[in-house]
């Protein structure tokens, strides 16, 4: 087996350099819209995503996360959101809407990449 997918679902610039940086040891796939994050989804073998939940055009990430857990196929891809939203209530949507994870930006390289490990781990 290959490096693990990653998906980082992100429409900011400066955030998706840092997640470059932070994941150089998985291949890393992009996304900005809710439509590029799903036909990544349904195209490739991803084995994890890291969801912004607020993107362009006042699109709710979390329709991504909705979707992967309600596709029988997919169910088992974790979902990590990373947010600036970092009220409890946020955090509460967050989990209600499927993710398996919540991570406030700014995010820490420490933190994100243990999240990541742990879910790959469970996952397999």
């Amino acid at each position: 087996m290959g490096r693990a997918k990653i998906l980082v679902v992100e429409d900011d610039q400066i955030s998706k350099q840092l997640m470059y940086h932070f994941l150089k040891d998985y291949d890393v796939l992009y996304a900005e819209t809710i439509k590029e994050a799903i036909t990544q989804i349904e195209t490739k073998p991803v084995n994890c995503v890291l969801l912004d939940i607020s993107l362009h055009g006042n699109e709710d990430g979390l329709k991504i996360s909705k979707y992967i857990k309600s596709e029988e196929t997919k169910k088992n891809i974790p979902v990590i959101a990373t947010t600036a939203h970092a009220f409890t209530h946020d955090r509460d949507r967050c989990l209600s809407s499927g993710c398996d994870e919540f991570l406030t930006k700014p995010i820490r390289k420490a933190r994100l990449l243990e999240t990541v490990e742990q879910h790959l781990k469970v996952k397999n």
